[in-house]
């Protein structure tokens, strides 16, 4: 099997569990991107699904639509920091150059099987966690909240 047809059996394997979920998305065959999104109390959060390397990793990637105030970059690399070293599945990155955050998550699919219930399973996970976090990182950003309160429940 090649590169691409094992990329295309796992993007076919995710858009059918997205379907039978009844979850929207938007597949660009040619790029072999996956998009789509998840809004859950006003926060809208976009996810993309592709493919790194030789085509040998599945990469799930959710940008936050805004960056760090460069006021506030050393205290939301604290808050990164933290937050990655209790993660089990995916990490925040985080530029404290320019701000930019996102939340990532990535697959070895080489010589492997996935069900299409574990992409999905991923691709669930990636978004909670990223709506997880949004406010908190948001209003650290802006000043709305100090570094203490971003861990308070």
């Amino acid at each position: 099997m090649t590169s691409q047809q094992k990329q295309m059996e796992v993007m076919q394997a995710l858009m059918d569990e997205l379907d039978k979920n009844e979850f929207n998305y938007n597949f660009d065959k040619e790029r072999m991107v996956l998009e789509s999104g998840l809004t859950s109390d006003g926060t809208n959060v976009k996810i993309k699904v592709l493919f790194q390397g030789s085509g040998s990793v599945v990469y799930f990637l959710i940008p936050f639509p805004f960056n760090i105030k460069d006021e506030r970059r050393a205290e939301a690399a604290v808050a990164t920091c933290t937050i990655n070293y209790k993660l089990l599945l995916g990490a925040f990155s985080y530029d404290f150059r320019d701000g930019e955050l996102h939340f990532e998550y990535s697959e070895l699919i080489e010589n492997s099987v996935i069900a299409g219930e574990d992409l999905y399973t991923i691709f669930i996970t990636c978004l909670r966690m990223a709506l997880k976090y949004y406010d908190k990182f948001y209003m650290l950003s802006k000043g709305m909240i100090e570094l203490n309160a971003f861990f308070e429940e």
